[in-house]
């Protein structure tokens, strides 16, 4: 009998045992369950958080390598005054000289391309204009259709915004 009653003392300790180490994890985990559920809302933040930033960032990167761009361009065109020739000459690749009857630039590249006209090969009736508005670097075919300011500035514009425009469509 004494027996009995030790193995039924033994049995109940251990239940008594489990049921408590059972009502303390249930305990605990009713405890962490908010606690976790904030983390994990926090490492969601987080996350969110970080895609913006590197979005941001990478757009910002455009910025700074289009102003570095514009600053190294501009002090070309300022050392080199035959820097613009490059510009015209891919301008004007690009359009109908038989629709091109003004080229608009600063009165310093006026000079330059007045100088070196026959090698850019322009139709003779084409007016090279100084316009003093325009800074070192401006180029603005008027043609029959409208204008085409070929700058330095406003490709540089157009590559900044054609980036911008692709890093925001690979955005989730």
């Amino acid at each position: 009998m004494q027996a009995h009653v030790r193995a039924a003392v033994e049995r109940g300790r251990k239940e008594g045992q489990a049921s408590a180490a059972q009502q303390a994890a249930e305990q605990a985990r009713q405890k962490l369950e908010p606690a976790l559920a904030g983390l994990n809302q926090i490492t969601e933040g987080l996350v969110s958080q970080r895609q913006q930033l590197r979005a941001e960032s990478e757009e910002d990167m455009v910025r700074l390598a289009i102003a570095i761009a514009r600053r190294v361009l501009h002090r070309e065109m300022t050392v080199d005054p035959e820097a613009i020739l490059g510009v015209v000459k891919a301008a004007f690749a690009r359009l109908n000289a038989r629709e091109i009857h003004r080229l608009r630039v600063s009165p310093g590249d006026a000079q330059t391309i007045q100088q070196q006209r026959d090698g850019l090969h322009f139709p003779p009736a084409l007016e090279v204009a100084a316009d003093g508005s325009l800074t070192a670097g401006s180029v603005v075919f008027e043609t029959t259709r409208g204008e085409l300011d070929a700058s330095i500035d406003s490709q540089l514009a157009e590559i900044g915004r054609g980036l911008t425009d692709v890093l925001r469509r690979r955005r989730p």
